[in-house]
């Protein structure tokens, strides 16, 4: 489609109707370790973290919707080599039917034609994609591919980089809190909590009686298994097979029971003491009671903690540790940038990641220095809500997490937000706004807080994800978060929605070049009930739900009917950069058709929908008029939609004034010329035409 050059035609093919879809599964009953891990991380250590810098949150919101770009360049070069392959094959056969060989036959207008479509087809498919990507480079600030290329491909994986480190740097702070705060209380540094020290022995106690059951189950199971085994040189001996066999199942049981508990024993004591996270701590030397042994059992690894944390403090500001090399940072940048689903970015990431060597030993100890926070969060993910009330002010069940805990899991609220059951509810509930729901989290709201603007912001978060209206959701940020928290959300959702200066909304998303993205469609069909109606967005929505909407491109024209016929449909209308959308019915399968529509902004592409599902509904109720009237029904459905759309505010390009323009005496020639059809002979009432039009869309079932 040029701009809103929507005209488009209906071709008829003989095919069977495709088969429907099975409806998706329903979500899970309980959240996500993942789920639980970022909520956990947004309330621990994202909110933590200052806005970007505006020149990085620019070359961000670029980068975001370039990435569709991309991909179409990739396609473009694609489908240019296959056209300089076919035209050379198409030159060859042409040179040989001018100069026959002497041995052999040259090539038939039967083997030729075939091949000439391809390259005709071939060319007006990279004509439309160079037409695409140019309009698509303008908004973006883009002057060239190349800078596109360079934007992706250095600018975002620099951002990325620096990104990382302001986090990782949080996080090493938030570490060294805790140490600090565990030293102090143990007494290691000063006698604060003397009680802390008694509880550490008692727990350490705890777990090596827990090990040595382990190690006493373990060697039985060992032992039974050494007599189930057939021994060298002859049989075993049946009655004691028969009675190793029945213990194996048993005693297995009891050993990977066993393992279990302590595993969640060990959960339940390192929220009390964080130095049971790190799995070097000799356990053995602080259940002795020994002061010396536990002073440098614990003293020695929450001292060590310190240092490693400010030694990769260093690493990470003279650049000698790249952060991407960290997976736990990795995971905490995507989700503060809202990158992690977007593959073009993250392949751009993981091909400079392949260019930097790693320095193993600063990784090993930055891992070793952000232990702790990972280790709490994994614990409260993997436990859920389970033990949500060890942050409380009063613990459940004897299990009170410590002061320092307590302070990095929740600051200054009784409860943390991420383990609150109502926001975890929410986030299984309503997935799709899982984004929005860390957001909220991590700009520092309660629970009830978080709960309350979360409902008050789904309308206008739906609204978003479907037509990227970044307006009407920061309308509601607003009234529902305050002050900084809001500008915070409306940032975040403008690069979700692809949105920044313009950039984003020039085209729909497309799933690749047979099919648009489900929530594309979507926004095409909210636009069109606002501008025209229930009525004609029900009718819309059929074709929708059905699978029925595809982009108008080869690939899709051949994914629904195959080569052949996608050749011929071709053929029959011509199809280039100047036609915005065909709607294709099934020979013998009245209203089994399908529509095909030019991709652009969803204004443009819920305006040729309008054309198109006029042809659909003609399909439907097996209208029989002349070619003229065919297409004046159309026309005038769509003339309708931009009359409405002006009156609602919209601003009307030069191809829309010229369809709405046309007096109603010189339409049917004017649709003549424009479709190359006989001229109409015969009087007609546009005012009727259209009517007839309104009549089929409010008889739709």
């Amino acid at each position: 489609m040029g701009g809103n050059n929507a005209m488009g035609r209906m071709f008829v093919v003989q095919r069977d109707p495709l088969p429907g879809t099975t409806p998706g599964a329903a979500p899970a009953a309980t959240l996500p370790t993942d789920q639980q891990r970022q909520l956990l991380a947004a309330s621990a250590t994202l909110r933590d973290v200052q806005p970007l810098p505006a020149d990085q949150e620019a070359t961000l919101r670029q980068a975001i919707p370039a990435t569709p770009l991309l991909q179409m360049i990739g396609e473009r070069d694609t489908k240019r080599t296959e056209l300089r392959d076919r035209t050379a094959e198409l030159e060859r056969m042409r040179d040989a039917q001018a100069h026959p060989p002497e041995n052999g036959a040259p090539p038939t207008a039967e083997m030729v034609a075939p091949v000439a479509t391809a390259v005709e087809t071939l060319t007006a498919e990279v004509t439309r994609l160079d037409t695409m990507i140019r309009d698509g480079l303008r908004p973006l600030g883009v002057d060239t591919e190349e800078q596109l290329t360079d934007l992706v491909s250095n600018r975002f994986p620099t951002l990325f980089l620096n990104r990382g480190k302001q986090i990782t740097l949080a996080e090493l702070r938030h570490n060294r809190t805790i140490a600090e705060a565990e030293l102090r209380r143990y007494g290691l540094d000063a006698c604060v909590d003397p009680a802390a020290r008694h509880a550490l022995v008692a727990a350490a106690r705890d777990l090596v009686d827990r090990d040595r059951q382990i190690d006493a189950l373990r060697e039985r199971l060992t032992q039974i298994r050494s007599d189930v085994d057939l021994p060298d040189g002859g049989l075993p001996d049946p009655a004691r097979m028969s009675s190793s066999y029945h213990d194996l199942g048993p005693a297995q049981e009891r050993l990977d029971q066993a393992s279990r508990e302590r595993e969640e024993l060990r959960k339940r004591y390192a929220v009390q003491h964080p130095i049971l996270l790190r799995t070097s701590v000799d356990l053995t030397a602080v259940a002795s009671g020994d002061d010396t042994r536990f002073d440098q059992a614990v003293g020695g690894q929450l001292r060590q903690v310190v240092e490693d944390i400010d030694r990769t403090r260093e690493n990470v500001e003279s650049g000698r540790l790249k952060v991407w090399n960290l997976t736990n940072i990795v995971e905490l940048t995507n989700q503060d940038l809202g990158t992690a689903q977007n593959e073009i970015l993250q392949t751009a990431l993981r091909n400079k990641i392949q260019q930097e060597q790693a320095d193993q030993a600063a990784v090993t100890m930055a891992v070793a220095a952000l232990a702790i926070t990972a280790g709490l969060i994994a614990t409260f993910a993997s436990g859920g809500v389970a033990l949500a009330g060890a942050v409380a002010a009063v613990g459940v069940g004897g299990y009170q997490a410590s002061e320092s805990v307590r302070n990095f899991l929740a600051e200054r609220s009784a409860n943390n937000v991420a383990l609150d059951p109502a926001v975890a509810d929410l986030s299984r509930q309503e997935p799709e706004l899982g984004w929005m729901l860390l957001d909220l989290v991590s700009v520092g709201l309660d629970a009830v807080a978080v709960v309350r603007a979360f409902q008050a912001m789904r309308v206008a978060g739906h609204a978003l994800a479907g037509t990227g209206d970044v307006v009407e959701f920061a309308t509601q940020a607003r009234r529902a978060v305050p002050g900084a928290g809001a500008d915070r959300l409306i940032v975040s959702a403008s690069r979700r929605a692809g949105t920044g200066g313009g950039a984003g909304r020039v085209m729909l998303a497309l799933r690749d070049s047979t099919a648009f993205r489900p929530h594309a469609l979507v926004a095409v069909e909210k636009q069109i009930r606002k501008v025209s109606g229930d009525a004609w967005a029900k009718v819309f929505q059929r074709l929708r739900t059905q699978n029925r909407v595809h982009p108008l491109t080869h690939d899709a024209l051949r994914a629904v009917f195959g080569e052949e016929h996608a050749l011929q449909i071709r053929a029959a209308n011509k199809i280039d950069a100047d036609l915005g959308g065909l709607y294709v019915a099934v020979e013998g399968s009245p209203g089994n058709g399908h529509l095909f529509l030019e991709n652009a902004r969803k204004e443009a592409v819920a305006e040729t929908a309008i054309h198109e599902t006029t042809h659909y509904l003609q399909d439907v109720n097996q209208v029989q008029v002349d070619k003229v009237t065919h297409e004046m029904q159309a026309w005038l459905a769509q003339a309708d939609y931009i009359t409405r759309y002006e009156k609602l505010g919209g601003t009307l390009t030069d191809a829309q004034l010229s369809i709405v323009g046309v007096p109603p005496d010189m339409l049917a020639d004017t649709i003549a010329v424009t479709y190359g059809v006989e001229p109409l002979r015969s009087a007609y009432d546009a005012s009727k035409e259209l009517e007839k039009v309104m009549q089929m869309v409010r008889a739709f079932k």
